[in-house]
């Protein structure tokens, strides 16, 4: 298999990130290093090994575009139906008050704002660490900010930001455009040093995000977690999965509700209050 040939058929002809795409095209040569034969038996016996050793969910999905690559797309019906679907996620919930600790206590002041935007909107850290100037709008209104985030596969998507918190994006603007956290040379690079800068912004964050989270006490706390306390916020708050939805910028309500937890304080008060008249009356 010619892999460099398959990345830019995948660059080309889907929306998976770069990241992504040399993820599933090193997982397609791995399995000819493998074997002989593309064959629907080895395919299947690749993919279950994948499964049980590292519960590697994305190795059905690498197979799935590599089919469409090679003109055999009826071949992935034939692969194991092994359950892929997403794990439930076990993340941190924590109080508000541990949550800004943990933001003040990293060093990197760069990153700390990072993370305090991505905690205020709920963001995902690649979409404020690729903000863009342009995508900011400071005069949206007098209490908000409206800013414009690239979501999954390219999709915009918006959010909002109280004006009292302006300063954290305010001190990045060039008035060139442009990326915010990022090089401004990045704003002419290829695609492929593109991405590469971004994961490396990523992993720069998560660590000091880590960091910060151990120096506390916590054995760790990601990126990701930031995501999952919002989500708990709002639905407590505002008790409606959709509105949680739409502020996380989910395709699916499915998703969505992974990001609860399961809170039993939640079902006492659910049970308690259907309870607070009394129904004695009626059994007399």
């Amino acid at each position: 298999m010619d892999q460099l040939k398959y990345e830019s058929w995948l660059r080309n002809n889907t929306n998976l990130r770069e990241g992504s795409i040399r993820l599933y095209a090193r997982t397609i040569s791995a399995f000819h290093d493998q074997y002989d034969q593309l064959s629907v038996e080895n395919i299947n016996d690749y993919v279950a090994k994948s499964f049980r050793s590292k519960h590697s969910f994305y190795v059905k999905y690498a197979f799935r575009q590599y089919l469409i690559y090679i003109k055999k797309p009826g071949l992935y019906k034939q692969i194991i139906p092994v359950k892929m679907g997403p794990r439930k996620k076990f993340g941190k919930y924590l109080k508000e008050s541990l949550i800004r600790k943990i933001i003040l206590n990293i060093k990197k002041e760069k990153y700390k704002d990072i993370a305090l935007l991505q905690y205020a909107t709920g963001a995902r850290a690649r979409e404020i660490i690729t903000l863009k100037e342009e995508n900011i709008d400071l005069l949206f209104s007098p209490d908000v900010i409206r800013i414009r985030l690239e979501g999954k596969g390219g999709k915009e998507r918006v959010t909002f930001l109280s004006q009292k918190l302006r300063i954290y994006v305010e001190k990045y603007l060039k008035g060139q455009g442009g990326f915010l956290f990022l090089p401004a040379e990045l704003n002419n690079a290829d695609d492929q040093e593109l991405e590469t800068t971004i994961n490396t912004q990523r992993t720069y964050f998560y660590n000091s995000l880590k960091v910060s989270a151990q120096s506390l006490g916590l054995d760790s706390f990601g990126t990701h977690d930031f995501r999952r306390n919002v989500a708990e916020l709002i639905r407590k708050k505002h008790k409606d999965p959709f509105l949680v939805k739409k502020v996380l910028g989910h395709a699916s309500i499915n998703t969505t509700l992974r990001y609860f937890s399961d809170s039993p304080e939640d079902v006492e008060a659910a049970i308690t209050t259907h309870q607070e008249e009394d129904l004695t009356h009626d059994y007399d």
